[in-house]
């Protein structure tokens, strides 16, 4: 062996021992050993990463203090302006349970967990710090849940409470739920005194999440942005300026969820998988999962900032985004209600009647009156009126009266009959079981998709660039998939009801024969 080798032996060893220590000195994962030099999270600094990163902890501890300092605030000011407002029992008006007031103190508790966490990450252990960690998505889970429960009572029933009056036996069940998995991951964490289950926990709120967004995004675009729901009266217009309000407010809240899910599953792919990435890019996650969090929360206390009234805020009052109308003029008032323009019709016309859609006057065995029209307009087939209601179903007209169908002339609702829902099944279409088996098997093949990118041997760019795909089609997927259920379900219940009629046309067609 001559000198040339022996000192490409020692130099060989010396950047051996090297690569060692810096892997000695990130063995606490506080950052990855590049060119035999120990680089650091942005959490940490230091030659070992042995010291917190103060100004990137201070900074972020501070936004969130002050955002949970500035939610506290409404919350008492709201207290305070129920105290006022009531003329007795003043203490239970004051401390009445609204959905504005559980908001506010959702938002505050999950702010300040988020800046207890950034305050005591260096002064308490890391178990401890990781159980801190986690107290922010049960709150932000629950606040999500409340919205998406008193969206979907206005939306559904039409009926507007200060808090849940239909749901909350849910919803309560939902909020236990999710702290039980609060309390289980708390559990663990403390007798396994070990940060490897963490990543379960965090694939779950993840999971929670993103479904929760889901329902979010069903009914704060139907209401919204298409304006749909019992809560739309009859004659009304839409409010343009707040309806651009309303839709932009959906959109970033949907982008800050979407984004920060995003984040949390890219950084369970980088550390349980083959999937490695750069110091750059963790930190850049670390930074903007925060970012995004912190926008959630200031996203709540904007959007609830009239403390005062907050039924004049759109986020609990749907009802800001209609101008309602004079409805009908003079003239059509006069065409269509004033008895004595009608006197033309004569008694036997009125009794024999004419359907009004198909012009049969032979078969008046099924013709009835659903409605106070008179004239022309006052009989109808059975079958005739239910084909026009499917019709005009599909164009979403009925979706201002519960999907309970109602006379385009005289405004009033049919006296209909709905079958229990158990017996809907035979009357949903096929084409519609089709559409949702369809989706179904996409939702599969796009999670077999993403498994297989995974632990498929591929560049970690194209890993992540098809894993991104994967979740936005997903989520455009559940969403369609959640439509389609509910179209469904309405569709079935117009097909299957009976409509009661308010005059008996065969009795009173054999009475005058008679």
């Amino acid at each position: 062996m001559n000198l040339r080798d022996v000192l490409d032996a020692v130099d060989a060893n010396s950047t051996r021992n090297d690569t060692d220590l810096c892997r000695q000195a990130c063995e606490s994962s506080r950052g990855l050993c590049v060119g035999g030099y120990c680089t650091c999270y942005v959490q940490y600094r230091g030659g070992s990463c042995e010291f917190p990163n103060l100004p990137y902890l201070v900074s972020f501890g501070v936004f969130f203090c002050l955002l949970s300092f500035v939610s506290f605030v409404q919350l008492v000011l709201a207290i305070y302006c129920d105290y006022k407002k009531a003329e007795k029992n003043k203490l239970g008006a004051a401390f009445r349970r609204t959905t504005g007031k559980i908001l506010h103190l959702f938002t505050a508790l999950s702010t300040l967990s988020r800046g207890l966490y950034f305050s005591l990450k260096d002064h308490v252990s890391s178990i401890w710090s990781l159980n801190i960690q986690s107290i922010y998505y049960p709150f932000l889970l629950c606040s999500m849940a409340l919205l998406v429960c008193f969206w979907a009572e206005i939306y559904i029933k039409g009926t507007q409470s200060q808090f849940l009056r239909y749901s909350s036996i849910y919803y309560n069940i939902f909020c236990l739920g999710v702290c039980g998995l609060l309390g289980l991951e708390w559990l663990i964490n403390i007798l396994t005194d070990e940060q490897n289950v963490s990543w379960i926990f965090d694939s779950l709120w993840a999971g929670l999440i993103l479904v929760v967004l889901i329902f979010f995004l069903v009914f704060g675009s139907l209401m919204f942005i298409k304006v749909k729901g019992a809560f739309v009266p009859l004659m009304a217009q839409i409010n343009n300026q707040q309806l651009c309000m309303s839709t932009l407010g959906i959109v970033i809240q949907a982008t800050f969820q979407f984004l920060l899910v995003l984040l949390l599953v890219f950084n369970l792919l980088g550390s349980h998988s083959h999937i490695k990435w750069s110091l750059l890019g963790i930190n850049i996650g670390l930074v903007s999962s925060r970012i995004f969090e912190l926008g959630i929360n200031v996203w709540f206390a904007c959007v609830l900032w009239n403390y005062q009234r907050p039924e004049d805020l759109w986020i609990l009052n749907p009802r800001r985004l209609l101008k309602l109308s004079d409805g009908l003029n003079g003239e059509e008032h006069k065409r269509l209600f004033e008895p004595e323009l009608q006197a033309s019709y004569s008694s036997t016309s009125l009794a024999l009647g004419q359907c009004w859609i198909c012009y049969d006057n032979k078969s008046s065995d099924s013709l009835i009156r659903p409605c106070k029209c008179s004239g022309d307009l006052q009989a109808v087939h059975h079958d005739c009126l239910k084909k026009w209601i499917l019709q005009e179903n599909n164009k979403g007209s009925f979706a201002s009266s519960h999907g309970k169908p109602y006379c385009k002339v005289c405004q009033e609702k049919y006296d209909v009959i709905f079958p229990p829902s158990k017996k809907l099944f035979p009357y949903v279409p096929t084409r519609c079981w089709i559409k949702v088996a369809f989706l179904v098997v996409v939702v599969c093949s796009l999670c077999v998709g993403a498994q297989q990118a995974v632990y498929n041997n591929i560049p970690g760019y194209l890993q992540g660039l098809v894993i991104t795909g994967v979740i936005i089609l997903g989520l455009v997927v559940l969403r369609q998939l959640a439509i389609t259920l509910i179209e469904a379900s309405t569709r079935a219940r117009m097909t299957a009801m009976v409509i009661r009629s308010r005059v008996n046309f065969t009795q009173l067609n054999q009475t005058i024969f008679l």
